[in-house]
């Protein structure tokens, strides 16, 4: 008399791939919306014509991430915009313009450093130091 030997995965559930689901939409303008489901993540990306990613948004367990690439970004907004983050960056390769209509105001809590490879030029009508 022979039995079937049942078979057991030594795997454990981490080493598995995760399963996912994945559907897209071609959109009137030649762009394609791709939508990735899985089960602890989820990615929304909107592809150019021409196949590169233009805005991805990635929806994980400890929040979204959204990367928006192209050849320009607005926000717009009629009352305000407010980043809030631990550390906020904003690099330009070519210039980098601060401009208000009112009151422009720079303050920290800490030391405050300001540097210079070039001639630092302050112009107003009068300048306070300290």
């Amino acid at each position: 008399m022979t039995r079937k030997a049942r078979v057991v995965s030594l795997e454990s559930a981490e080493r598995q791939p995760e399963k996912s689901e994945r559907r897209s939409i071609r959109l009137k303008s030649g762009r394609k919306l791709v939508v990735h489901s899985g089960e602890k993540e989820d990615l929304l990306e909107i592809l150019a014509p021409a196949g590169e990613i233009s805005i991805k948004i990635h929806l994980t367990e400890s929040g979204p991430l959204i990367s928006v690439k192209g050849a320009r970004l607005e926000l717009n907004s009629a009352e305000s915009i407010t980043l809030n983050a631990r550390r906020v960056e904003i690099n330009a390769k070519e210039e980098a313009l601060l401009t208000s209509e009112g009151t422009l105001k720079i303050e920290s809590a800490e030391k405050m450093g300001i540097r210079c490879e070039d001639d630092l030029r302050v112009a107003g009508k009068l300048i306070y130091l300290n």
